[in-house]
């Protein structure tokens, strides 16, 4: 399905997204210099925490899950496979984090912060069967190594033994009961999310509004369970609690954003580059670039799309890659990300609460930097930039405002 270069991208002038203007770049490289320091600065706190807190959190998961199993269970055998990879931890440490912001002891937090990570985990299991992906965190996925069928009883076990960690927290039967319901909750829109994507992969329709609707559910969801259920269980007013869920929503979704562009510009510790796309899965850049693209240019993107992972070819994923970035597609993408980040730290609830909004500034940061160096566009990444404006704005035609970006709060 290789094309020759002079039909292959068959992009009109109109349909183009406009660059990001000289005006950004001349103000980030101003600032240039104090990116790194700052993404090392969140990466080092995040850093310290993992080390400090996670060996605990794990002790949790180990009373839980040799409650059930023996020494010999080939269950416990797979758990410790899939919690021994080198994860970032983030939905793990976010509870211990704002436990700190809010000076409450994060050792009350630990068992809803493990339960965090086991969920996370249970996700990451069971779409590694669905996708066919091999390779998890840099080693065999674990149902390569212990089969699917096995896979899917460690991936549901996780779920469970989510529950039985909510059970310990030390909180009345009310609030205890509350956590349980939120981490039901997540469960299911993440569980939704997955159907969507699902479906929108064998249809292949997909705009960028259904790309959010769904993101939001699969996504975004695993960051405001950590977020609106720590500030919870450290008593936190309903105001903050709704401000961390807004901010939670831009960051879950700027998450998956950036995730979508390492898939084919960096490297994501899954065996080769362009998994999503082999998968046939809908991205943004693939959700922005059927919008926009031709006809022919759109029909031979969902070719690519529909063919067995196995048979896509390198070739076919360069000319993909050539297209997202022709059509404007990563332009487009990119500038959500500055959107984005622009909007989960200017949360009105959280206005006044500098604690707060340094942890929300933390994991934008953290998020942003997975694609600073894989880009090489560091001068186009929010923390350097000013907000667009409204001119500029109109000039990409406005169509997807994420301030109103989850299906409860979008337009109609």
């Amino acid at each position: 399905m290789t094309r020759s270069t002079t039909t292959s991208l068959q992009i009109s002038t109109a349909a183009a997204t406009p660059r990001v203007s000289s005006q950004h770049s001349i103000a980030s490289h101003q600032q240039r210099e104090t990116q790194p320091t700052r993404a090392d600065s969140a990466r080092k706190r995040f850093d310290a925490l993992k080390a400090r807190w996670w060996p605990s959190m794990r002790c949790h998961i180990e009373e839980v899950l040799r409650g059930t199993s023996g020494e010999l269970s080939t269950l416990l055998r797979m758990a410790d496979y899939q919690l021994d990879t080198d994860g970032k931890r983030l939905r793990a440490l976010v509870p211990i984090r704002l436990a700190q912001a809010f000076r409450v002891d994060p050792r009350r937090l630990l068992p809803f912060a493990a339960a965090c990570e086991l969920i996370h985990n249970a996700s990451l299991v069971h779409d590694d069967i669905q996708d066919g992906d091999t390779v998890r965190r840099g080693q065999p996925a674990v149902w390569k190594v212990f089969g699917m069928a096995q896979a899917m009883n460690l991936g549901s076990a996780f779920l469970y033994q989510a529950v039985q960690l909510i059970d310990g927290l030390e909180a009345t039967p009310e609030r205890r009961q509350e956590i349980l319901r939120r981490v039901l909750k997540a469960t299911l829109s993440v569980i939704e999310g997955q159907c969507q994507e699902l479906s929108l992969r064998a249809r292949l329709d997909v705009g960028f509004d259904q790309y959010l609707a769904m993101v939001g559910l699969k996504t975004a969801s695993f960051l405001v369970l950590p977020m609106c259920g720590s500030a919870r269980l450290c008593g936190a007013s309903k105001e903050l609690e709704q401000g961390l869920t807004e901010a939670a929503n831009y960051l879950g979704t700027l998450y998956q954003i950036q995730d979508d562009i390492v898939d084919l510009w960096g490297d994501k510790g899954r065996g080769c580059r362009g998994n999503d796309l082999r998968e046939g899965k809908p991205s943004a850049l693939v959700a922005h670039c059927l919008e926009q693209s031709s006809p022919a240019d759109g029909e031979w993107l969902r070719q690519v799309l529909r063919k067995p992972r196995e048979l896509t070819t390198t070739e076919e994923v360069d000319e993909a890659i050539e297209l997202f970035e022709r059509c404007g597609s990563l332009d487009f993408v990119l500038d959500e990300v500055i959107r984005l980040s622009d909007a989960a730290v200017s949360v009105p609830a959280l206005t006044g609460h500098p604690d707060l909004l340094q942890v929300v500034q933390e994991m934008k940061i953290l998020i942003q930097s997975t694609i600073a160096g894989p880009l090489a566009l560091r001068d186009r990444l929010p923390s350097a930039q000013p907000a667009m404006d409204e001119d500029a704005t109109r000039s990409r035609g406005g169509a997807h405002n994420l301030v109103n970006l989850h299906p409860s709060s979008r337009r109609h």
